[in-house]
């Protein structure tokens, strides 16, 4: 027990020590991902990359950046002309035909850059914006045309997006015909590569200098290399062997604390639902439920329902996923239930709609589902241990749903006492 008093203790100091350093104004905060997401390939990456390499840009540094981005290709043979070089963010002339991400062009060379962060390659797709440069600009030769593959870890594009199109030797043709020449590059070599040169050639620039190294730390967020300069926790616990051996020792213990927590939650549940409903209703906790996928282990119905040869239906809350992942209430027929549900739904279909009903149809459930105005509980145990009102909240559900099906208007009791009139036929 000292042992572990003494990790708890070190955790302490280890909180105490990182919000000293959050006062000394060591932080995390980028302007960048604070306006939008690390992975936006438009409104973030394209648009950043774009105003680097503008020559015209507010940054006043010419063809400073485009240079450094050139040096960085190395691409034999392909002597564009950067300081009469314009630089057009999704550029298209026809919708239809596409929209390039990234178009630079001297007039006489044409680089084609796309841009895939996150998102699949289209059909055609290097094929049509090549198209695009060739149907406005005649007589072009192959080596006055680079297109330019951008993205995480792909090597090159697919065939999908190639089209009639295939690549050799960092040449695009058709046939034996050259089209383009092609290079694949990657957010995590040349594009890093490309940033810290140019974060060196302003390196005296405040502003300038700040940009470049707010939008490597997006860089290198995108491929999960970024280190938070807040000193972390795991860090911690990684670098100290006693206090990982402690920490292993009670994330064993974990699944188990986790399920006396729902056990316990859900049996106060029981006990105030028998109050608040009184002796005509059930409530049954199945214990050996909790935490299993697709479980039912609290079920709600009145006793005289039971009476019902093939089955009825019932309210109930039960977990979609394991581990007390994505809890729902809501009403189900009983497996011994066979009655067509499609029978009630018409039989009942103006009251139902009335009540904003959802019909879940899916396997493995072998029962039907009518959810209102609930909120699925993604973490269940996150969200008893957090919320001070969670069980609150969690009784006040299942009673509004069931004045809303059942004390109010007795639709429940109706379709059962149909289902029970059928199962007599």
């Amino acid at each position: 027990m000292n042992n572990y008093k003494n990790l708890f203790e070190q955790i302490k100091r280890f909180k105490k020590e990182q919000e000293k350093q959050k006062q000394r104004g060591l932080n995390n905060y980028n302007i960048l991902t604070t306006v939008l997401k690390q992975h936006d390939e438009v409104r973030l990456h394209s648009r950043m990359i774009a105003s680097f390499l503008d020559p015209f840009g507010e940054h006043y540094q010419s063809n400073l950046f485009l240079d450094k981005f050139l040096e960085v290709l190395n691409i034999a043979n392909f002597n564009i002309d950067s300081e009469n070089c314009s630089v057009k963010l999704e550029y298209f002339t026809d919708k239809k035909k596409g929209i390039i991400d990234l178009y630079i062009t001297d007039g006489s060379k044409h680089i084609i850059i796309e841009n895939k962060v996150c998102a699949e390659d289209q059909e055609r797709q290097i094929e049509r914006y090549i198209k695009i440069i060739k149907d406005e600009n005649q007589n072009l030769k192959y080596n006055d045309i680079l297109v330019i593959y951008l993205s995480l870890d792909r090597d090159k594009p697919s065939q999908y997006s190639l089209g009639d199109l295939s690549l050799e030797n960092s040449i695009l043709k058709i046939d034996t015909k050259n089209i383009a020449l092609f290079k694949s590059i990657h957010y995590k070599n040349e594009i890093l590569n490309w940033l810290e040169k140019c974060k060196y050639e302003v390196q005296n620039i405040t502003n300038l200098n700040e940009v470049f190294r707010q939008y490597i730390d997006v860089v290198k967020m995108i491929n999960n290399e970024y280190k938070d300069k807040i000193m972390n926790l795991s860090e911690y616990i990684v670098k100290n062997r006693e206090i990982y051996k402690l920490a292993m020792e009670i994330e064993k213990e974990i699944p188990e604390i986790r399920k006396k927590s729902v056990s316990n939650f859900f049996k106060k549940i029981v006990s105030s639902l028998e109050r608040e409903l009184g002796d005509e209703w059930e409530i049954e906790l199945y214990e050996k439920e909790l935490g299993k996928v697709n479980s039912i282990p609290l079920e709600i119905y009145k006793k005289s329902w039971v009476e019902y040869k093939k089955g009825f239906l019932l309210f109930a809350i039960g977990f979609e996923k394991k581990n007390y992942y994505d809890c729902y209430m809501g009403i189900v027929k009983s497996y011994e239930c066979n009655i067509d549900i499609n029978d009630i739904v018409e039989d009942f279909s103006e009251d139902l709609n009335k009540l904003n009903y959802k019909l879940e149809t899916e396997e493995p459930w072998l029962h039907w589902e009518w959810s209102h105005d609930i909120d699925e509980v993604s973490d269940f145990v996150e969200y008893i241990q957090f919320n001070e009102n969670a069980e609150k909240e969690f009784l006040d559900k299942i009673i509004n749903l069931i004045k809303i099906f059942e004390l109010d208007s007795n639709l429940i009791t109706e379709i059962n006492n149909y289902l029970n009139e059928k199962d007599k036929n």
